[in-house]
């Protein structure tokens, strides 16, 4: 079974979602649009989709026009009960595709930062049994209101939206779970690069430390995400290729 992967940017890999997914024995059709990549125009041919960050707001369009394409392609697996995960800008993809806001936060979040989990979490196939709370990486300037009818399933002292279900396999995480060391390190090196870190110095000064403290625990929360994703995935398949006999 092969999932969509919708990459954003060049840097913006899978990180650590990739050995999940794969090990689970899942094909990846990853899809590079910034290097010039065309995203399919329906869900055919795919069992579930991956929707992975980026710099670009949600709603710019004019200079992003896969952003529209892409939340189009949301809309179509979570209509077809095909999973759905998206990461940062992918789970604010996911509530742009479902009428919600998507909008500037007061203050940038950035950092390694406590996510508590909710009681709905406790009921959810992929967050139930996790424990409370998990820390994972935050880099983003933009958050979001979530769509009718989702649960939210993990929440945060600055940024209340951190991640939701909509429907029984849609699902947005606004942290980035997928961080590896190699892939927030060559992060840092290019927002230096580009003289990001002079209006975040406390950022730049304590990454160091919270990754020694709290990226082992954030890899193992996303090998279980991933997994047990991927586990829906494959029973959707099943079912799927069961009525189709």
């Amino acid at each position: 079974m092969d999932v969509l992967v919708v990459q954003h940017m060049a840097t913006g890999g899978l990180g650590a979602l990739e050995d999940a997914l794969a090990g689970a024995g899942l094909g990846l059709d990853t899809r590079d649009v910034e290097a010039g990549a065309r995203l399919p125009e329906s869900d055919a041919g795919h069992a579930g989709l991956v929707v992975l960050g980026g710099v670009m707001n949600a709603h710019d369009d004019a200079r992003h026009p896969h952003l529209g394409e892409t939340a189009d392609l949301i809309a179509a697996f979570h209509a077809r009960a095909k999973p759905v995960l998206g990461v940062c800008l992918g789970a604010q993809l996911i509530a742009r595709a479902f009428g919600g806001r998507v909008w500037r936060h007061a203050r940038p979040e950035m950092g390694f930062v406590p996510h508590m989990l909710t009681p709905a979490a406790a009921r959810d196939p992929l967050f139930a049994g996790l424990a409370s709370p998990q820390w994972l990486l935050q880099w983003h300037d933009d958050t979001f209101d979530m769509p009718a009818e989702a649960a939210l399933l993990m929440t945060g002292a600055a940024c209340r939206n951190q991640a939701f279900r909509l429907g029984e396999g849609t699902y947005g995480i606004q942290g980035h779970c997928e961080v590896t060391r190699d892939l927030l390190r060559l992060w840092l090196a290019e927002s230096k690069a580009a003289g990001y870190h002079a209006a975040h110095p406390n950022f730049y000064a304590r990454i160091d430390d919270e990754m020694a403290v709290h990226l082992a625990a954030a890899l193992r929360f996303c090998r279980t995400l991933g997994e047990r994703w991927a586990g829906l995935v494959k029973a959707r398949g099943v079912k799927t290729a069961a009525r189709a006999r």
